[in-house]
């Protein structure tokens, strides 16, 4: 798993069709004049965001080195951290790259691998950070280990290499110590463990602390 150069893809805007509507002139003596047809924009419809989950994260407003890694591969990417005080979290979200495509699923996982909570992500811009709520939230053990990811059925995920080499903090939040950077091939449903350089691939979780 490593950067590669970033390859520049404008943000995709979406695409308008036009309508033709074809208007007949005609002349003094009554016949039919040819004229160019005019053209009317279609409305695009763009995807309604869903709200942001409540409470903080780690990488609020950052952006990575490469936004989309040249790696076509289905593969679950992640940030393993942990908590200084009693609280829960509430969702996830990942920056999103403009060849990042396919259907993304969000996931919490604890120290033992078990899968806690998981979410679809949806109404996604085409680039930038992207979150989801959990159905509900997931009470957190100060000082556990926890994992979030989510899956890249396209590959094109986000990286920055050795982001998380020093401890990052938030608030409540820090990134947990080496092997961070954690990711896993294939189509998902199993926690990521695998890491490379400390690489950042801008997972993140909304964490609310109690009271």
């Amino acid at each position: 798993m490593t950067a590669t150069r970033l390859r520049s893809c404008s943000p995709c805007t979406g695409t308008s069709t036009r309508r033709a509507s074809s208007s007949r002139e005609r002349s003094p003596t009554g016949s039919p004049i040819a004229s160019s047809p005019s053209f009317s924009p279609a409305s695009v419809s763009t995807p309604t965001p869903a709200p942001a989950p409540a409470g903080a994260r780690l990488f609020d407003g950052a952006t990575p080195a490469t936004a989309s890694v040249d790696d076509s591969s289905s593969v679950e990417v992640g940030m393993s951290f942990t908590v200084s005080a009693a609280g829960s979290a509430t969702g996830i979200a990942f920056y999103r790259g403009s060849r990042n495509t396919g259907t993304h699923v969000g996931s919490l996982w604890d120290a033992s691998g078990t899968r806690v909570a998981q979410v679809t992500f949806t109404g996604e811009s085409a680039s930038g950070w992207q979150s989801a709520a959990f159905a509900s939230p997931v009470s957190l053990t100060p000082g556990a280990r926890y994992t979030v990811s989510y899956l890249a059925p396209a590959g094109y995920y986000a990286a920055t290499p050795s982001g998380l080499a020093s401890p990052v903090t938030a608030g409540a939040l820090t990134t947990a110590s080496a092997p961070n950077g954690v990711y896993r091939y294939g189509s998902g449903g199993v926690m990521p463990t695998a890491a490379y350089n400390s690489t950042n691939y801008f997972v993140d979780v909304y964490f609310q602390a109690q009271g």
